[in-house]
């Protein structure tokens, strides 16, 4: 969750876990981020949390909101950046649980072979055809499965589920099949 640091001449005021969709930083006591100096508009700037990402708006401010010391309408925020409203500074932090929770939900697919097991089957082929001279190798190119070492490839097939043909299976051998009446109805 990222965190919203307010300090004045480096001493921290308050801290703001960013929870709520919407912040309003201001002067007036409506604002959800209230800070209480003339130099701060009644209604100063906005941020708006959208998953997790946040976004800072300037409301039009007599004096303007700085991020990072530049003046800015909008902004994308980001770690670390230092938003400036008045003589006030709020720090942006995000936490590393929100950086943690983002690579927990990254899913890992491990594929049908290791790659140590795909190298050595590789190795496996080109030993053979070395050893036994180019015909192995014009087979193991026509052939991938009949070379020592490696697996056999799965045919694909397509089943006809419902209709006249229902039940039958349609071994894929071509690059690209066609199914259907031609003029009627195809599919590639």
């Amino acid at each position: 969750m990222a965190r919203l640091i307010l300090s004045l001449d480096g001493q921290v005021m308050a801290e703001y876990n960013m929870n709520k969709e919407r912040y309003t930083i201001g002067r007036l006591p409506d604002n959800d981020i209230r800070i209480d100096n003339p130099a701060v508009s009644g209604h100063h700037s906005l941020i708006i949390n959208i998953l997790n990402d946040s976004f800072l708006e300037d409301l039009n401010s007599t004096n303007g909101t700085y991020v990072n010391g530049k003046l800015i309408k909008k902004h994308a925020l980001q770690h670390g950046d230092v938003i400036t409203a008045g003589h006030h500074q709020l720090r942006f932090v995000e936490d590393d649980d929100n950086q943690q929770d983002e690579f927990e939900k990254t899913m890992v697919i491990q594929p049908s072979q290791r790659p140590v097991e795909r190298i050595q089957a590789a190795h496996a082929a080109v030993e053979a055809s070395t050893q036994t001279g180019a015909t192995t190798t014009r087979r193991a190119l026509k052939d991938p499965a009949s070379v020592p070492g490696a697996s056999p490839q799965k045919k694909a097939k397509l089943q006809v589920l419902s209709g006249a043909f229902a039940g039958r299976e349609l071994e894929l051998t071509k690059t690209l099949t066609t199914l259907g009446r031609p003029g009627i109805q195809v599919a590639a």
